[in-house]
């Protein structure tokens, strides 16, 4: 993961923490939203389709990285105390 992503991953982790219900609302309603961008995608005409993929395309990565955000920091967490050379990367202690 780049450096940039990486944070944005740390930071939902970190807020789905401090707030999990505010959270899980936030992911209720990004989802509604990757959904609608998808119907965007459906109805577009020819000469919008590649503008409207390219937004639903954007809207389901950056779901999935916000949605997974838990796991994959729960993941690193796990191999770092399996591999202490993983200790380097940047990822929250709990």
């Amino acid at each position: 993961m780049a450096s940039v992503t990486e944070g944005l991953v740390v930071t939902a982790f970190q807020l789905s923490s401090a707030a999990p219900r505010e959270w899980e609302e936030f992911i209720k309603a990004f989802d509604a939203y990757v959904a609608e961008a998808v119907k965007k995608l459906v109805a577009s005409e020819p000469a919008t389709l590649s503008n409207f993929q390219g937004q639903a395309v954007q809207a389901q990565y950056i779901f999935n990285l916000l949605a997974d955000a838990r796991r994959t920091v729960e993941n690193v967490e796990r191999l770092r105390k399996a591999k202490p050379a993983i200790e380097k990367t940047p990822w929250p202690s709990r």
